[in-house]
């Protein structure tokens, strides 16, 4: 009987970092033929900054990207707290400094527009195509393949050998068609990010704050500040505190605050929380509400996670969930790009594997057969260390 074929090809539903590192990782150690279709009709412009610790570093690395992304992220590893009751400050503190001793590797922050722009050169250095632009509503199996269909867009239907839900904590794929009942939780969490350019500010304030990273303790959180380009040209900043639960609806995805007034306002909040304490926070609430006054752009979103149960599957015949599709947890923990590079790098060393002919694989394995058993190995080795990281991030978010 003749032996089957294991996968060739993968369509990859989601357009973002994890779908971008994903089919760069089966591309190059699988060979295989990866096509991506991404829902918006173009790369975001905004999402604040992302944070690669030492270890995401050397599988950036191992993928070919940590050039592009040290040319244009912040290597700053200094860490410093404030607190508004107090002039004095902790530290500094060097967050990656027995990393730096053992591995080489320190660490990164990134806006995602940058890091998103230096994986599509990558992308396409390697040949694989982004549609943009295109709304999936369906997905269903043949013996043959995994077929998706969309509605918008101009790629009406595509095939291929497996599907790769790679679109984020409110997944479609998820919702279609791996696991329909498992439902984003909110956290109790929301947060306020923005971004801003070291020129608006005064000088003072922009070379204090490309001193490195800066976690100030207010009466009602934790403001968080870092340098997030070469230059320390651009800083990003991020506040969380407790909020009630929001309305579905209208926080699926947090909204861009982009009228003057709306922004105006929020920056009065802060100014608020800022200055609320016994001494008013003297000269380094100054300088942030310096910070806040050079915004331009913020966002407001809130903090979801999925549940973890054993019922929670990852995976259904020829389509498996990777990154915040399988297993968002909040960002507290600070390994969440680890986890999509982790999730990628397992599932290409997988594939590579099945698509060496071995005696380990029986003549006459169905492909199905094949596809089940690939996905299952992938979900065992990942699920105790993603449960291990999300238990850390919700004792960090209790902790705030």
């Amino acid at each position: 009987m003749a032996r089957a074929e294991p996968p060739r090809t993968a369509i990859i539903i989601g357009g973002g970092p994890c779908g971008l590192l994903t089919a760069l990782a089966l591309t190059q150690r699988s060979h295989m033929t990866c096509t991506v279709f991404e829902l918006c009709s173009s790369h975001t412009t905004f999402g604040g900054a992302i944070g690669i610790p030492p270890s995401g570093l050397q599988l950036f690395g191992s993928l070919g990207v940590l050039e592009g992304l040290l040319a244009r992220g912040n290597a700053s590893s200094k860490l410093v707290w404030h607190s508004l009751c107090c002039a004095d400050a902790l530290g500094p503190f060097d967050m990656a400094a027995r990393s730096k001793e053992t591995t080489g590797y320190g660490c990164l922050r990134i806006k995602r527009t940058d890091m998103l722009e230096v994986l599509l050169e990558a992308v396409a250095a390697a040949g694989i195509v982004v549609h943009f632009g295109q709304r999936l509503p369906a997905i269903y199996e043949t013996h043959a393949g995994v077929v998706v269909s969309f509605d918008e867009g101009v790629i009406a239907e595509a095939t291929a050998d497996i599907l790769l839900g790679c679109d984020g904590i409110h997944a479609a794929v998820r919702v279609l068609y791996v696991n329909p009942d498992r439902r984003p939780m909110y956290t109790g969490s929301a947060g306020l990010m923005g971004l801003a350019s070291a020129a608006l500010l005064t000088s003072e304030s922009a070379d204090t704050l490309r001193d490195g990273i800066h976690a100030t303790m207010t009466c009602e959180g934790t403001f968080m500040t870092v340098p997030c380009r070469t230059g320390s040209d651009e800083f990003y900043w991020a506040f969380q505190r407790k909020v009630p639960s929001p309305n579905q609806t209208e926080w699926l995805n947090g909204w861009d605050i982009r009228s003057c007034e709306e922004i105006e306002e929020l920056k009065d909040v802060l100014y608020g929380i800022l200055t609320c304490e016994e001494t008013h926070g003297g000269k380094w609430a100054a300088i942030l509400c310096d910070l806040i006054d050079a915004t331009r752009e913020m966002r407001f979103y809130p903090v979801y996670q999925l549940p973890s149960a054993p019922g929670n599957r990852w995976y259904r015949g020829r389509i498996l969930l990777l990154g915040d599709a399988a297993h968002a947890m909040p960002p507290h923990a600070g390994q969440g790009i680890c986890m999509v590079l982790e999730d990628a790098t397992l599932l290409a060393n997988l594939l590579s594997v099945a698509l060496t002919p071995s005696d380990t694989m029986p003549e006459g394995d169905g492909a199905e057969e094949i596809i089940g058993d690939l996905f299952r190995r992938y979900e065992q080795g990942r699920r105790s260390r993603v449960e291990d990281v999300a238990r850390w991030a919700i004792v960090v978010i209790a902790s705030r």
